[in-house]
């Protein structure tokens, strides 16, 4: 019995390792120039389509996850950044300046007034530059030397450094007079990258947990994630018991943080109530 609860617990220690846990607090970010010609791979570890690439215009910063990470091939090294809620790998010998900065809470502005301000490709202002239109919602995500990274909402593909003055912007929560509430629901991208997390999650745990299971004879039953959606939330419910839940808290925790990262700067919720993952929309306000 001893020898059995042993195993749980070394297997247990496995699946926390699988996961990277996230400073709650500073994180180490990197300035990335001319990013469409780095050597960056997409999360499957291959090259990037077009596609792809569009994000990637002038200079972006990136969150270093993990550094000189050994990818599939056993041969590759690469570290594991994040852009934008998703995850890539940066194949380079040398990395540039790192940045160690507190990760403060991303936020969704609007533009109100056109043409005062404009995006650059890097944050010196150099590059190609569009400018910021009246009624345009971006997310702020990156604060650099009083420039700041901004991407905008509806499609994404609109982005770049700015420094616009607060006269230029509003956050897009209005007074009690001004607004009226509208329900916002994940789009089919964002549920579908969620998904790809709970996927490679579920998949983690039955590898690791047929590979216990062969050797000691054991027949642990593998828990799983599963989701659904309502009008009101997206849930994702564990599907085990309650100790081993309870024993896989610190990989669940980063499943969340992975969640949140790629809904940065979107007005929802995310919760771990009781054995479930719950997205839930907050009153979005907008202008009557």
């Amino acid at each position: 019995m001893e020898r059995t609860e042993a195993l749980i617990k070394s297997l247990l220690i496995c699946l926390f390792a699988l996961s990277l846990v996230y400073s709650a607090e500073r994180a180490e970010f990197i300035l990335l120039y001319k990013a469409q010609s780095a050597s960056l791979l997409n999360r499957f570890q291959q090259k990037l389509t077009v596609d792809e690439q569009n994000p990637f215009k002038g200079c972006v910063p990136l969150q270093l996850v993990n550094k000189n990470e050994t990818l599939g091939d056993e041969i590759t090294t690469a570290h594991r950044v994040l852009f934008r809620g998703q995850t890539y790998f940066l194949v380079s010998d040398k990395l540039p300046e790192i940045i160690s900065k507190s990760v403060a809470e991303v936020d969704t502005i609007q533009i109100s007034s056109s043409n005062t301000a404009f995006l650059s490709e890097n944050p010196d202002g150099t590059g190609n530059r569009q400018p910021l239109i009246e009624g345009e919602e971006y997310v702020r995500l990156f604060e650099y030397k009083g420039h700041v990274y901004l991407f905008e909402v509806k499609k994404g593909i609109k982005a770049g450094w700015s420094s616009p003055k607060s006269s230029t912007w509003k956050k897009t929560q209005k007074s009690s007079e001004e607004k009226s509430a509208t329900v916002v629901r994940l789009s089919s991208l964002e549920q579908n990258r969620i998904s790809e997390l709970i996927e490679n999650a579920n998949k983690a745990y039955e590898e690791h947990f047929d590979h216990f299971n062969k050797q000691t004879g054991k027949r642990l039953i593998v828990p799983f994630w599963k989701c659904s959606s309502s009008e009101t939330e997206y849930r994702c419910l564990f599907n085990g018991n309650k100790k081993i839940f309870e024993s896989l808290m610190s990989s669940t925790e980063v499943l969340v943080h992975k969640i949140t990262n790629v809904l940065l700067g979107r007005p929802f919720s995310i919760e771990l109530i009781e054995q479930s993952i719950v997205i839930s929309p907050k009153v979005m306000e907008s202008v009557k």
